[in-house]
């Protein structure tokens, strides 16, 4: 039962996130432990990734607390998941790995900056074939 409103919840905040995207409603950051929300998608991560797939997932030291909306970054990690999945056809290795960045000078990121500060990455690798040119192109495009 526990599962199944988890999953629920999921699903609740899929819906959130498609009505954020088309500006009918806004995402909801909160300051919270991104290892205790790593931690609990691995648990549906490793059930996506199948047997023949390894999931990894090391927890940097003192992350801190991040401003996150946490249904908006479990469907980040669960997109990334599945696309490397299908990417290591043979099975593989699936990586996260959290780490706090010290950015010492502003870095450009297009139209955004990133102010100087602490930063928490979180870093996503797989052992799959890797995305073709065509592909890099596209995956900054919603719902690709």
């Amino acid at each position: 039962i526990m599962q199944i409103k988890q999953n629920a919840n999921r699903a609740s905040n899929l819906v959130r996130q498609l009505l954020a995207f088309s500006r009918q409603q806004t995402l909801r950051p909160r300051i919270q432990d991104i290892t205790d929300i790593l931690t609990e998608v691995s648990h549906l991560l490793r059930r996506l990734m199948g047997v023949d797939i390894t999931l990894e997932l090391t927890h940097g030291d003192d992350l801190g607390l991040v401003k996150v909306d946490t249904g908006q970054m479990e469907q980040v990690l669960m997109n990334l998941a599945v696309n490397a999945r299908d990417a290591m056809v043979g099975g593989g290795r699936l990586t996260i790995e959290t780490a706090v960045f010290v950015n010492d000078e502003t870095l450009r990121r297009g139209e955004d900056d990133m102010p100087p500060g602490e930063w928490v990455s979180i870093t996503v690798t797989d052992t799959g074939h890797g995305m073709s040119p065509a592909v890099m192109k596209r995956i900054f495009e919603p719902f690709f």
